[in-house]
């Protein structure tokens, strides 16, 4: 891993950044070209600002800030003032960012300058009963120098919130230490340069576009293009690839498979400047990787890697350049671990290659635990300093890492176990599928948990009753033809009803509460059949 000697904090790498190449451009976003020394100085004054407004040597301060110059700004000047940052969900209701800023124990949040004012005066009544300021990034323009803070790398960095759950958010609690553990290992297992220029479209808050696509370039001084968050237009993302001549780009398996489904002409994009296209945060689909170099002219640009909060980021990930393996049961291989961090498979004790078990995880990134929740922090031990994932997978005989599935999602189906993206790969598949998701709901019934497939159509208003009919009966043959299985429930929906978390990964049991809750209508979210029988009908 590279060293950072003189570096004991996060807010150092960017100082560093600006010492050695100030008139570099660091970030372009907004229609701007901010250089290194612009974002330090403009970082700076955001920590004056800060401190003007009673914030203190580790106090938490909400970011509710989307991808932008703006977020840049709070984060760094969050930390140049000895604060612990908490990026969360900008386009959210007032009561919720109260709610999250109440569970972090903050002592201030942050919104955009153009955060609409009904939504800023409602969300400062809502703080004042906390005597909690509420800033906009224009509020902390123009404040002068911030005081100087003494650098501990074992104080926490930033709290990253886990987006599987919106009742009962853990926030994980990252150091500097642990971040620039991680930002190190990345840099060197991932082969990065600061020739490198970075193309995000990922959340800045979250964890994958905020240590990899935000703060990794910003370390070594190379170029970040960061775009809005919305994918409705994903040739945005590969036109400004294109424009910028970007060499590093990343996204889950669903963005790929966006660019597929929805760009006609794909040759008529110059994508041969990428070098890397990091494939990540949900399960990563060998047709996914084959289809997307082939379609827009790529060799062996694709990476795949595994991670989790909990771990900073990066656990695993294949070599740069380099073939990607697939098992026989068509599971891509997620590589090996990252320099310094170990990876095992356990079940009552730890297993040998080939078998599936949990994945823990050890090294010097892994977190301590969950803010201000014992409970939670005590569960995420394994032991001898591994925490636990809750995802299963195996090791190869090589050590490289397979994933199968997030534990909660298994579903058991007559003593058989299902992996939900098993049945999920085959359904995305069949025409006029936009997005699928397999769940489990067991009815208290002797037959015990049954699958149930739920599916968003393309171009569902142009659909006629007979071919959505054709469209589920599809579904169910090619299930049946590719795993042996038949659904006990097959759902047609509109788009945009599956639920995803902010980067993307499906939220499968919220889907399935929501069903069995009777949240999900027919019409005006279940197209076909109508009506749809009730789970627990």
């Amino acid at each position: 891993m590279p060293a950072w000697p003189g570096v004991s904090s996060v807010a150092e790498l960017l100082a560093r950044s600006a010492r050695r190449q100030p008139d570099s451009p660091a970030i372009i976003a907004d229609g701007r070209a901010w250089s290194y020394a612009d974002l330090w100085e403009a970082s700076r004054t955001a920590a004056a600002g800060l401190q003007r407004a009673g914030i203190r040597t580790g106090d938490a301060v909400v970011l509710a800030l989307p991808n932008g110059a703006e977020f840049f700004l709070a984060f760094f000047g969050t930390l140049i003032a000895g604060g612990i940052a908490v990026p969360v969900f900008p386009r959210t209701t007032p009561e919720r960012l109260h709610a999250l800023a109440r569970l972090a124990g903050a002592s201030g949040l942050v919104t955009a300058a153009s955060f609409p004012a009904d939504a800023l005066d409602a969300l400062a009544k809502l703080s004042a009963r906390d005597g909690r300021p509420v800033l906009t990034t224009a509020d902390l323009e123009r404040a002068g120098l911030p005081g100087a803070v003494p650098d501990d790398p074992e104080r926490p960095c930033y709290i990253q919130y886990t987006s599987g759950s919106t009742a009962d958010p853990r926030g994980v609690v990252i150091t500097h230490r642990g971040l620039l553990a991680n930002i190190g290992q990345m840099i060197q297992a991932m082969d990065i340069v600061p020739g490198d220029v970075f193309v995000s479209w990922l959340p800045a808050y979250h964890d994958m576009g905020l240590s990899l696509m935000a703060l990794t370039p910003v370390s070594l001084g190379a170029r970040l293009v960061l775009l809005p968050t919305d994918l409705r237009d994903v040739t945005r993302w590969l036109r400004a690839i294109e424009a910028h001549h970007g060499t590093f780009t990343a996204g889950p398996d669903f963005a790929y498979r966006l660019c597929l489904r929805n760009v006609r002409d794909p040759q008529r994009f110059d994508l041969s400047s990428l070098k890397v296209c990091m494939n990540a945060s949900e399960p990563v689909r060998a047709g996914t990787l084959a289809g997307f170099e082939a379609a827009f002219g790529l060799r062996n640009a694709m990476m795949a890697g595994y991670g989790l909060a909990e771990a900073t980021l990066s656990v695993t990930c294949t070599p740069r350049g380099e073939p990607i393996g697939v098992d026989e049961d068509g599971r891509v291989c997620l590589g090996q671990p990252m320099p310094g961090t170990t990876v095992k498979v356990v079940g009552p004790g730890e297993l040998a290659p080939g078998q599936t078990g949990e994945i823990v995880v050890a090294g010097p990134s892994v977190c301590a635990g969950y803010h201000r929740n014992q409970e939670a922090t005590a569960a995420l031990a394994w032991r001898h300093g591994y925490i636990r994932t809750g995802d299963l997978g195996y090791l190869d005989d090589s050590g490289r890492l397979y994933f199968a599935a997030r534990q909660k999602d298994v579903i058991k189906l007559a003593g058989r176990t299902l992996y939900p993206q098993d049945a999920e790969s085959v359904i995305d598949e069949v025409s006029g599928v936009r997005f699928s998701a397999a769940v489990g709901i067991d009815r208290g019934g002797i037959e015990g948990e049954q699958l149930y497939v739920f599916a968003e159509v393309r171009d569902v208003a142009a659909k006629t009753v007979p071919e959505l009919r054709a469209m589920s009966v599809q579904i169910v043959r090619v299930l049946h033809e590719a795993l042996g299985i038949r659904p006990r429930g097959t759902a047609l929906l509109r788009p945009g009803r599956i639920p995803l978390t902010s980067n993307g990964k499906l939220q499968r049991g919220r889907l399935r509460d929501g069903f069995v809750g009777g949240r999900l209508v027919p019409g005006a979210d279940i197209v076909f059949p109508l009506p749809f029988r009730s789970a627990v009908g």
